[in-house]
């Protein structure tokens, strides 16, 4: 046998009824020995095949027999079929036996559970009646003691004035009752497990309902974009100075800035404010980022809700054969007279509560098949969503590379831009070196150079050899200080101009 749910037995029972609770610590171990429900068991001669329904609450890491359910049941009225007759019991071996099991949803109450505050809860019912005596005894297993408390209240205080076992006719009517009581809870909670599972759902979907789904923005559009947004901004101080270097005065630069295309730029604004959704008057800020954590999110809400879909669905067929078992206990001719007769009331209103508790389920059905629905169309977008987001990161990926391509072939050329620029200072270095040596011997053969032009003119013309050797003097008493007053002026404008570089650069 494997092994159960934690849990202990309870009993609690009159002359007329006898109950069984076997109950059970969320996630905790067994604690009743297997001698023990054995014992229990055959104590009250429980079916065989209620056995299938405890082996549900084994402990099992995927709960593959969470979702099984039905109902055994078995009738022995004539003296052929009768059971064990144990006086002392009160057992005449005429009576009806039948179990079943049932499941819920129950909001946890402990403080910490508030991440995901319900889960699913299942109870198996053992029921055995009499029909001579009266004897009733139940077998319950559940998880915790909630289905005591209820039995408990109704069969207890002022509360169970409905309730009693001094007939035969009034004890069959209280099993009924009681048999309510477990239809009513697996019925019960499900309208607000439903309207919780539609929050989680539009929580964790609104952003797929709310996003845009457009092809990311070209390069091309980048491009435009950041011209408005610089023609916006006004020229740069680099655009001016090109500007004024270009003979266009600052003015007319601001004018011809100002000509723009409104159609144009209107173009550009609203493929550029295309990026956002509103987001201050109610609205969805646009997010993009959609990943495969999401669709994985979306995806187990959606495992969930078609767990509650099979559980209603099967509490469903369970309540179908507990309400058919006993309309064929009442059309049965072995059926005693006595409790169709005066039993009559109580069962219409038994079959009319399971009826009403059925309808409940079937529109919490509905309403959980439009879940899925919802949540089948949501994931459809999400998946579309991804999608857009992983050709945006190849197309963003791709235009990153273009960009790197483009910014390195922009940096060869301003490399080579820069090698030749530097040649050509380089050359214009040596010429101006040149120019300067020039300029200096020039400047150097000029003094003399003057003299003895003035001194070619008539008024130092020379016929003898004495007027020869004066005016070579004259040449040498002129030229010779012209050429040291030149020098002179030279060297000192070349220290002023270089004092003057100096004062300008510790300004800067």
């Amino acid at each position: 046998m494997r092994v159960l749910t934690s849990g202990n037995v309870c009993r609690v029972g009159n002359v007329h009824t006898l109950r069984e609770f076997v109950e059970a610590a969320f996630g905790e171990k067994l604690k009743i020995t297997r001698e023990m429900l054995t014992l229990v068991l055959s104590y009250h001669q429980v079916l065989p095949g209620f056995l299938e329904f405890l082996f549900p609450f084994a402990r099992d890491l995927y709960r593959s027999d969470f979702h099984f359910g039905g109902l055994r049941y078995q009738a022995r009225f004539a003296d052929a079929d009768k059971g064990i007759c144990v006086p002392e019991r009160g057992w005449s071996g005429r009576d009806i036996r039948l179990c079943y099991n049932l499941k819920s949803v129950e909001h946890d109450r402990e403080p910490n559970a508030r991440e995901w505050p319900w889960h699913m809860a299942q109870s198996a019912v053992h029921h055995s009646f009499d029909l001579e005596t009266g004897q009733a005894s139940w077998v319950i297993v559940k998880g915790d003691a909630r289905l005591q408390r209820r039995i408990k209240s109704a069969t207890r205080g002022p509360s169970s004035v409905g309730l009693s076992f001094l007939t035969l006719e009034k004890a069959f009517a209280s099993t009924l009752t009681i048999h309510l009581i477990f239809c009513e809870w697996s019925g019960q909670n499900w309208r607000r497990y439903v309207n919780f599972l539609d929050r989680t759902i539009q929580s964790s979907t609104k952003r797929a309902v709310s996003s845009l789904l457009e092809p990311p923005v070209t390069m091309r559009q980048e491009q435009t974009a950041a011209n408005v947004r610089q023609r916006r901004r006004g020229p740069t101080d680099q655009d001016t100075g090109q500007a004024r270097a270009s003979g266009i005065s600052h003015a007319s630069f601001l004018g011809t800035q100002s000509q723009i295309n409104p159609i144009r730029d209107q173009k550009v604004e609203q493929s550029t404010a295309t990026t956002t959704l509103y987001n201050q008057e109610g609205y969805y800020t646009r997010d993009p980022d959609f990943s495969f954590s999401d669709l994985q999110g979306t995806h187990h809400v959606e495992e969930i809700v078609n767990n509650a879909q099979l559980l209603v669905k099967v509490n469903q067929n369970v309540l179908t054969e507990i309400k058919d078992v006993y309309k064929s206990l009442e059309d049965s001719p072995a059926w005693p007279v006595e409790i169709s007769s005066q039993c009559r009331g109580e069962l219409d209103l038994f079959q009319r509560r399971i009826k009403s508790i059925k309808n409940d389920m079937a529109i919490q059905q509905s309403r959980i098949e439009n879940l899925l629905t919802r949540i089948s169309d949501r994931k459809s977008l999400v998946r579309i969503l991804d999608q857009q987001n992983i050709q945006m990161g190849k197309q963003q990926a791709k235009q990153a590379d273009t960009r790197a391509w483009r910014m390195e072939e922009i940096s060869l050329k301003v490399q080579d831009l820069t090698e030749d620029m530097h040649l050509f200072a380089q050359e214009t270095k040596e010429e101006t070196i040149s120019m300067r040596i020039m300029a200096f011997v020039a400047l150097l053969f000029l003094p003399g150079t003057f003299t003895s032009t003035l001194m070619s003119t008539k008024l130092f013309q020379t016929s003898t050899d004495e007027e020869y050797q004066k005016a070579l003097r004259q040449f040498f008493a002129l030229s010779l200080p012209l050429w040291f007053g030149t020098i002179l002026l030279w060297y000192l404008l070349e220290r002023y101009k270089r004092a003057n570089a100096k004062r300008s650069k510790s300004r800067r």
